[in-house]
C-alpha cells in the first residue's frame, strides 16, 4: 500500500456452521507497503518492490531507508494480539497487498483452516499458512500453550519478488497470553525451511470478479494431468495461485449477466494487464446501469 486508508469489511452469516466453535474473533491485515506514493512508483512499471510489510498496520523501520519526502517514523513498534488462555480465536486473516505473498504462522500454535474467501471448508490442521495477494482465510486457534509472548510471523514468499527485495525480512507482531510479563520480549524458536529454488519468474494470484469458482487442480508444465484434477470436494474461492510456468484448472457456473475481470497484481492491472469475461452478452444489452453507477464514474476527473 502508499496510498491512502484500508479497512476489512466482514459480512458475518447467521448459518456459520463454525459459529459456535470459537469464543472471539480476530481481524489480522497482511499488507506490503510503500513510502513513496503510487504515481511515482508506477514508473518503474511492473514490479516495484516493496519497502517494508505490516500487520495489522504496524512495524518497525529504519526510516534512513526511506525517501526524505515519506512521513515516516522510526520503529513504531509491532501489532499486539490478547489472547486469553483457553479461549479459542478465530482469526480472519486477509492479505491486502499490491504485490507481496507471505507465510503466516504463530509461534508454537496450529491453526485449523474453516473457511476460505467465503466457502466453508473441512477443518484442516496447519501451522503455517501460504497466502497470496487478495486472499482471505479463517483460522481457529486454540490458546493452549504455557502463559507466555510468542511471536506472529508473516514471512515474504521472496521468491515472487524482485532482487532488491530479497533483503526484507519477517514481519511480526506479538501474541500476548493474559498473565505474561508486559514487557518480556517472546523468544524466537528456531525453524530451519528446505525449499526448492527456482529460476522462474514467480507464482501469480488471479482473482475473477463477479463469481467464485473451484479449483480443481494446479502444477507445473504446460500438460494437464486429468486423472489428477478433484471433482469431488474441490476448494472454493475466487482468488487462486498459478504455479510460475505451471497451470490451474478452475471451474465456475455462468450465471451473472455483467462484464468481469480478471486479473494478477494490482501493478500489473494498472499497467493493462485484465482480461475480461464478458457473460451473457445479450442480456446485458437490456440492462441499464444503476444512477449510483453513473454518479460514481463522475467523480473520477482525475484520468
Amino acid at each position: 500500500m502508499s496510498m491512502g486508508v484500508v479497512g476489512a469489511l466482514i459480512i458475518h452469516d447467521p448459518d456459520d456452521p463454525y459459529l459456535n466453535e470459537y469464543d472471539e474473533e480476530i481481524i489480522v491485515m497482511l499488507t506490503d507497503y510503500h513510502h513513496t506514493e503510487s504515481e511515482i512508483l508506477l514508473k518503474k512499471f511492473l514490479t516495484p518492490s516493496s519497502e517494508g510489510d505490516e500487520i495489522n498496520g504496524k512495524n518497525n523501520f529504519d526510516c534512513s531507508q526511506a525517501p526524505h519526502v515519506s512521513k515516516c517514523v522510526d520503529n513504531s513498534g509491532l501489532a499486539k494480539f490478547e489472547f486469553v488462555s483457553n479461549k479459542r480465536y478465530r482469526l480472519r486473516i486477509i492479505n491486502t497487498s499490491a504485490f507481496s505473498a507471505f507465510f503466516f504462522s504463530i509461534d508454537k500454535h496450529e491453526m485449523e483452516v474453516i473457511e476460505v474467501e467465503g466457502s466453508y471448508t473441512k477443518r484442516n490442521k496447519i501451522h503455517r499458512l501460504p497466502i497470496n495477494v487478495a486472499q482471505r482465510y479463517s483460522v481457529i486457534v486454540t490458546v493452549n500453550q504455557p502463559v507466555d509472548n510468542y511471536i506472529m510471523r508473516s514471512e515474504f514468499q521472496k521468491k515472487c519478488m524482485p532482487d532488491d527485495a530479497k533483503k526484507l525480512s519477517i514481519v511480526k507482531a506479538i501474541v500476548h497470553y493474559d498473565g505474561a510479563p508486559e514487557d518480556s520480549a517472546p523468544k524466537d524458536v528456531p525453524w530451519k525451511d528446505f525449499l526448492e529454488e527456482y529460476t522462474d519468474e514467480g507464482d501469480h494470484p488471479f482473482h475473477m470478479h463477479g463469481h467464485q469458482f473451484w479449483v480443481l487442480g494446479f502444477g507445473n508444465g504446460t500438460h494437464v494431468d486429468k486423472k489428477s484434477l478433484n471433482t469431488v470436494n474441490p476448494i472454493k474461492r475466487d482468488t487462486s495461485t498459478i504455479p510460475a510456468s505451471g497451470w490451474t484448472v478452475l471451474r465456475f457456473v455462468p450465471d451473472n449477466p455483467g462484464v468481469f475481470g480478471i486479473h494478477c497484481h494490482m501493478w500489473h492491472l494498472q499497467s493493462g494487464l485484465l482480461m475480461q469475461l464478458i457473460e451473457f452478452p445479450e442480456k446485458i444489452k437490456k440492462m441499464d446501469p444503476p444512477q449510483e453507477w453513473v454518479d460514481l464514474c463522475k467523480l473520477n476527473t482525475k484520468y
